[in-house]
């Protein structure tokens, strides 16, 4: 089928345009066919201008006009028009011998408008400076979106701002790149030095998954928060040394440049840590002597003989004679001193005996 290229060179960038078309066996070779000039100049919201320097004469096309009437801008009104500025400061550029300078200027229009204005001089067959050639670019929709996109990473910074715990995000190799006030104020570390942190320096336990340098606790998953996992108890370590316990919440989200990253929120579980383990230890340590009580003592033994080495295990039971005396005669404080003073001796009597175990007395002993 006989063809035709219409090639159509963008303003302003080193690219051109081709519309391949259906032509007549004649003329041979590419042709620039002036209305789709127009028509592709009109969908791209672009209008040119020109400069005759010999004649000092101002050309606009009708993609332009047609521009400055869609945005509400005359551009003879005052006095000069509107490309007056550019004009000028080529000029000026080309009276100080820069026959290649260029110039570009935005102009801010009501109702969230922008028009980009880029201007150069054009060079004749000679070399010499012929004439200024401009571009005017609707760039609104670009600056709408690109404003859309800055408040939204404003909101999400500051939404990480007041999250009360840590956010972090880390690169595929396992690298912090950003994170929280939450997460700097939980590892008590600037987020300078927190940048480029590992994950597996940022782990107290330094536990990696098959040799690699991540933690266990970070594996890839696609992203969204469908595919997330959680992560209960892990030991991260602080700029001083010391291990804050936290709930790990992890998924993927998407990067600025296509691929992925880590998303890692961090609550600090070390006083509910803490108090679960109080909780634990009060059924099970008796709060004076701080031994197993009697049920830990009688849960340990249990468990002993129902173990592979019962065998060769031993209960040894002691009492206290006329206990009840030291209480009566000396008051009960005293009666605490002997009992702790007893836990104290059987611990260190029994210490070197990895089986051995001590329990608490009681006072009924």
């Amino acid at each position: 089928m006989p063809v035709r290229a219409v090639r159509w060179p963008l303003p302003g960038l080193d690219l051109t345009a081709v519309v391949i078309l259906e032509r007549d066996a004649e003329p041979a070779g590419p042709v620039v066919d002036p209305v789709w000039v127009t028509e592709l100049e009109r969908l791209a919201r672009i209008g040119t201008w020109s400069f005759d320097l010999a004649t000092a004469t101002l050309e606009r096309s009708a993609t332009l006009e047609e521009l400055y009437g869609s945005v509400g801008v005359d551009p003879d009104h005052g006095a000069r028009p509107i490309e007056g500025e550019q004009v000028t400061a080529l000029c000026a550029e080309l009276r100080a011998g820069h026959t290649t300078a260029d110039h570009h200027v935005e102009l801010t229009l009501p109702g969230d408008r922008l028009l980009s204005c880029r201007a150069q001089v054009e060079p004749g067959p000679d070399g010499s400076p012929r004439r200024l050639v401009g571009v005017v670019h609707d760039v609104s929709a670009e600056r709408i979106a690109r404003q859309r996109v800055d408040r939204c990473g404003r909101r999400f910074h500051d939404l990480m701002a007041v999250v009360p715990g840590g956010v972090a995000l880390l690169d595929p190799a396992g690298r912090v790149v950003d994170a929280n006030a939450g997460m700097c104020a939980l590892l008590d570390v600037t987020l300078e030095r927190l940048r480029g942190t590992t994950a597996g320096a940022l782990s107290a336990d330094d536990t990696t998954v098959d040799g690699a340098a991540l933690p266990e606790w970070l594996r890839p998953v696609p992203a969204g928060e469908q595919h997330g996992y959680r992560v209960e108890n892990v030991p991260l370590r602080r700029a001083d040394g010391t291990t804050v316990w936290c709930e790990l919440a992890v998924s993927a989200t998407s990067a600025d440049d296509g691929g992925w990253l880590w998303l890692v929120a961090c609550s600090d579980v070390s006083d509910r840590r803490r108090a679960a383990e109080l909780l634990r230890s009060a059924g099970t340590v008796d709060e004076l002597t701080r031994l197993p009580n009697r049920a830990a003592g009688l849960e340990l033994v249990d468990r002993l003989l129902a173990g592979p080495g019962r065998d060769r295990v031993a209960v040894v039971c002691g009492d206290l004679d006329d206990f009840a005396r030291v209480n009566s005669s000396l008051g009960h404080d005293a009666g605490d001193d002997l009992l702790v003073s007893l836990a104290g001796r059987s611990s260190a009597t029994c210490r070197s005996a990895a089986r051995r175990r001590v329990w608490a007395p009681t006072s009924s002993s």
